[in-house]
């Protein structure tokens, strides 16, 4: 009987995550769960390196998770870094100062392997009663798109996936954030780039049969999710798993629009961490609804550190199956 402790942290370029979970026969419980908003992709875009602050800021972060890490012993970790790593040109350098200074071996994973890790992370959160899936992660330098085929008692099955060359912090530093003309802009060029994939994959013809479920995880679409409940702080039991009708995206998404930078900065879902970011989330979450226009929405706060931690516990090659049921809900 296996008992020892499981953790994976996903390094993203707005958010670090970690998760410690613990195996016993084949069962996995999560015994913690933190994040924090490091914001490493800031001025990527510009100098095509990550900066001294963004990387102060993480390596904090990740002093903290380290802390944590050496509280659960014995203990199998494994570290990924994402789109901010992968196109910085002291990404490799930064790693090498990660491991030194908390001793934590960060791996920059691919595109593919960082798609892979998310469908097997959202796996139990979709529907297996229908058959088709577009899972979206609107992240801080990228946004990826994932199509998946669902079938009973089988293996999920990645059959296309693409990366969308931007995300909320890039977004922040290249529009001015309360432009009307920035946001219809960033709408606009996320469903070009997505109408290809979509033919590609004859998504509409699928959606037209009623086939598809669409799945935001993490980031603006839980973000949207909780503002929607009208909580004063972020609550992931009750957001994680949370169903909304588009209408009541595009309401959300009006509600926050009409905000001043000041209310936006001191609403405890958005905060002065985001302020400046989750316009440029929003027109990309409602560039995707628009393009994609099935009947709800599922929110997921679920994602990269999941996927490590189920490849941890059950081995890499091991390919999820749908739940027997979903787990999303309606709100009350």
């Amino acid at each position: 009987m296996n008992k020892n402790f499981l953790a994976a942290i996903d390094l993203g370029s707005n958010t670090c995550r970690l998760i410690i979970g613990k195996k016993d026969d084949q069962h996995l419980d999560i015994i913690e769960v933190f994040s924090r908003n490091i914001r490493l992709g800031e001025g990527l875009t510009k100098t095509g390196k990550l900066n001294k602050l963004a990387m102060k800021r993480a390596f904090d972060v990740l002093e903290i998770c380290a802390k944590r890490l050496s509280q659960h012993t014995p203990l199998t970790l494994r570290a990924v870094a994402t789109e901010a790593c992968r196109r910085a040109q002291n990404g490799a350098d930064f790693v090498k100062q990660v491991f030194e200074r908390t001793g934590i071996q960060l791996e920059i994973v691919s595109q593919q392997q960082e798609a892979l890790l998310a469908l097997k992370g959202c796996a139990s959160v979709l529907n297996p009663n229908v058959p088709y899936a577009i899972l979206f992660d609107i992240g801080g330098a990228s946004t990826e798109v994932l199509w998946v085929e669902i079938k009973k008692q089988a293996p999920l099955t990645l059959i296309d996936y693409i990366s969308l060359p931007f995300g909320v912090v890039t977004l922040a530093e290249e529009f001015p954030q309360e432009s009307a003309k920035s946001y219809s802009f960033i709408e606009r060029r996320t469903r070009e780039l997505l109408v290809e994939f979509s033919e590609k994959n004859k998504i509409q013809n699928y959606i037209e049969q009623q086939k598809v479920q669409l799945i935001g995880s993490s980031g603006t679409a839980t973000t949207t999710a909780a503002l929607h409940l009208g909580l004063k702080r972020y609550q992931r039991e009750r957001v994680d798993g949370l169903v909304m009708t588009l209408e009541e995206v595009f309401t959300t998404i009006k509600f926050v629009q009409m905000m001043t930078l000041e209310e936006r900065t001191i609403h405890q879902c958005i905060g002065a961490e985001r302020e400046d970011l989750i316009l440029g989330g929003m027109a990309i979450l409602e560039a995707i609804c628009k393009l994609y226009p099935v009947n709800n929405i599922g929110v997921t706060d679920r994602g990269v550190r999941e996927g490590i931690l189920t490849e941890l516990a059950f081995g890499s090659s091991h390919l999820p199956f749908p739940a027997a049921n979903s787990l999303f809900r309606v709100a009350s």
